[in-house]
């Protein structure tokens, strides 16, 4: 039976660099031509303070902006300002409200939820800083944190490569199943083991906090090997 795609929504944080949201877009559009979709639904758009997103006591509406989930994800450490990345994905993967206060029916499509915010992100579960996190067929928040001191094309390259590496959990990558050209090394999903944007490479060391890359980790594939792409082609084809 053939999957098909649900709309993409993805939603950024203010003052994001220009250059992120074409790198986000190219990553996520290269992944999505292997889904053998023609036109995919997607809408990109950023944080907007206006009163659409805050009640009348200046609260901010659940589920609106990026701002409510990055409070869901809280000040897990205090005044280090650091996010909880578990807490804000379980959120993103919530069913959201509909117009009027009623909750999406269980046999409606949720949309792919895509997050790119500014913080510090940990993950609690795999007790490590992330660049970025994602559930398969929910949604992924990445962060820009590790890539503020690249220069303006390592700065694309390295979002393409991130958004191409979490939309691809996203997107069922890599298969649990799969036993050659992929490693369980602790993560939450699988990693590719080729040069490949699903290879393990988004998990931001102590050394990568401030922008700061190691000689070898300045590269970042932006792209999938042909193993990704029969993958990916996989979920998206009929089975019968």
């Amino acid at each position: 039976m053939k999957r098909t795609l649900p709309f993409i929504r993805i939603r950024e944080q203010e003052w994001m660099d220009d250059a992120v949201r074409p790198a986000v877009l190219e990553g996520i559009c290269y992944l999505l031509q292997f889904t053998g979709e023609k036109e995919p639904n997607l809408q990109y758009s950023r944080a907007d303070r206006t009163e659409d997103y805050r009640n009348a006591d200046g609260s901010l509406k659940p589920y609106k902006s990026v701002d409510w989930y990055r409070t869901r994800g809280g000040d897990w450490k205090k005044k280090t300002g650091e996010l909880n990345a578990d807490a804000i994905l379980s959120a993103l993967c919530e069913r959201t409200p509909r117009k009027g206060g009623l909750w999406s029916p269980r046999g409606s499509r949720e949309p792919y939820k895509i997050l790119v915010v500014q913080d510090k992100l940990y993950s609690p579960k795999n007790e490590r800083y992330v660049n970025g996190i994602a559930q398969e067929w929910k949604g992924a928040i990445i962060t820009s944190l590790g890539a503020r001191k690249l220069v303006k094309e390592r700065f694309s390259q390295y979002f393409r490569h991130l958004a191409m590496h979490e939309m691809g959990h996203v997107l069922g990558l890599v298969p649990k199943e799969r036993t050659e050209e992929a490693v369980d090394n602790g993560c939450t999903r699988n990693h590719c083991t080729n040069s490949c944007a699903m290879r393990n490479g988004s998990l931001m060391e102590k050394g990568l906090l401030n922008g700061f890359l190691t000689p070898d980790k300045n590269t970042y594939p932006d792209y999938l090997c042909s193993r990704c792409q029969e993958d990916l082609r996989g979920y998206f084809q009929d089975k019968s």
